[in-house]
């Protein structure tokens, strides 16, 4: 007689690989987009890194702070630079490539966590009857996401062993139809320099990896929980 086959069993199971595989990306998408939301932190990473003396023409201090502002909000999803005179049409050209590809990421950062609650929604609702089983299900998910964005984390920053080479291949990836690489003499290779990259990156990456770390403490603080009812095997 063939097995019965467990329909919930499976959905079960595909709904935990979701978690496991959205959680990671929904975590370093949460961190950037925190990161980038801060007005004031990313403002002042631009001024501190910021080289608008080597710009042509040369940008003073107050007037860079406030243009590197204005393309924070613009890219953002802001209104139009009013700064513009300072760029470029090519420059001002990529800076609307910068603003599509940020809001996108902003819309995919919502589909993620919308993915992941619809999927532990679904496995609360497969679980009702059993609460050890729902116990595992949430002990497994976390140490999932907790480990799959740690082992993220140690690729990012493995990355920036060649950071030059990582961050050509990101323009590769979603800049390839557009111009991106610019004279040193431009104002947006001036007011957002390699260094400026550098440090948002490693945020999002120790941003990343402290998230990881609380949800794999999480994960085995919850195991302590452990309930009298013996959950499906």
């Amino acid at each position: 007689m063939a097995a019965q086959v467990n329909y919930s069993r499976l959905l079960l199971n595909f709904l935990f690989i979701v978690v496991a595989v959205c959680s990671p990306l929904l975590v370093f998408l949460g961190a950037y987009a925190v990161l980038i939301s801060d007005s004031g932190s990313i403002s002042a990473l631009a001024s501190r890194t910021a080289t608008p003396w080597l710009a042509e023409p040369p940008i003073a201090n107050a007037e860079a702070l406030a243009a590197s502002s204005e393309v924070i909000d613009y890219v953002r999803g802001g209104p139009e630079i009013a700064r513009k005179s300072y760029f470029r049409e090519e420059e001002l050209s990529h800076l609307s490539d910068v603003r599509r590809v940020i809001l996108k990421s902003f819309l995919l950062l919502k589909i993620l966590a919308a993915v992941i609650i619809f999927s532990l929604v679904g496995a609360f609702a497969l679980t009702r009857s059993s609460a050890a089983a729902r116990l595992c299900f949430f002990r497994k998910s976390l140490f999932a996401a907790g480990a799959g964005t740690l082992a993220m984390a140690i690729l990012a920053f493995a990355a920036f062993l060649g950071f030059d080479y990582f961050f050509t291949a990101f323009h590769l990836v979603f800049f390839q139809d557009s111009q991106w690489q610019f004279p040193y003499s431009f104002a947006i290779v001036n007011l957002f320099t390699p260094g400026f990259f550098a440090a948002m990156a490693k945020n999002i990456v120790a941003a990343s990896s402290a998230v990881a770390v609380v949800l794999l403490a999480a994960g085995f603080a919850l195991a302590r929980f452990k309930v009298g009812l013996k959950h499906e095997t």
